[in-house]
Formats: structure tokens, C-alpha cells, sequence
């Protein structure tokens, strides 16, 4: 269900009645700053503790729309959302959130890891007779 609500002048979201209100601004600024702290750490973070984190140290009763949110983040459509665009990149595979630079990393090892396979395969398999 699209939410139809808008932003309040602080930040809060406000929603047409009945409807449940999405992360306000302040709740993205500090997922974002969570994000950006464990990826500057550790390079990559898993959703389940990055959702904890917020919970945690913040005081958010329930972080998991925020991390939906990140995992499906498009910063080019953030400002007409009345998100701010973080000043980081990062990116969302499986369960987890990488740094740009651990992102890379994972993108050459799989690709080393399916030229392997693919090298196996072809050594493996007999010729077709023509």
C-alpha cells in the first residue's frame, strides 16, 4: 500500500487517517549514521544488527521498516520522499549491507568463483559426438 502522507515542517510523517506513518526524517538520519559507523568498521553489517543498533541505542521501538527501507533505498528518488541522500555509498545483498570498497571485493570474488566453476565444468564434461 503507497503511502499518500506528506512530511510535517520537522520532519515527522503524517499520513491520511487510518493509514500506519513511515520513518521520519530524524529515524533515517539515524539509521543512516548507523550504517555509515558499521560499514566505516567493519565494511559490512548484517540486517539483522543493523537493526538492533537503532532499537538499541536510540530508542526506536521497531527499526525493521527503516532496514526494509535501506535494503530498497534509491537515492534518487530519496528527496522527493523528504529523505536526505546520505553522503555514503553503500549496498544491500542478501542479508546484509556492505561498504562500497566490500562490495567490489564480493563482486571479484564471485565472479573468480564462477570462472572456476565454469573451468571444472568444461574439463569435466565429455565432447558431444557430432
Amino acid at each position: 500500500m503507497e503511502n499518500t502522507g506528506s512530511t510535517d515542517s520537522e520532519g515527522e510523517r503524517t499520513t491520511s487517517e487510518g493509514e500506519l506513518p513511515g520513518p521520519s526524517r530524524q529515524d533515517w538520519e539515524l539509521a543512516f549514521r548507523a550504517l555509515r559507523e558499521r560499514l566505516a568498521r567493519d565494511g559490512s553489517v548484517s540486517t539483522v544488527a543493523l537493526r538492533r543498533e537503532p532499537e538499541k541505542r536510540e530508542g526506536i521501538a521497531d527499526a525493521r521498516s527503516l532496514v526494509v527501507g535501506l535494503t530498497f533505498f534509491d537515492p534518487d528518488s530519496a528527496p522527493e520522499r523528504g529523505i536526505s541522500v546520505p553522503d555514503f555509498k553503500f549496498h544491500h545483498l542478501g542479508r546484509s549491507f556492505y561498504s562500497e570498497e566490500e562490495a567490489e571485493k564480493h563482486e571479484a570474488e564471485t565472479i573468480e568463483e564462477a570462472e572456476e566453476a565454469s573451468l571444472k565444468v568444461s574439463t569435466v564434461l565429455p565432447e558431444e559426438p557430432q
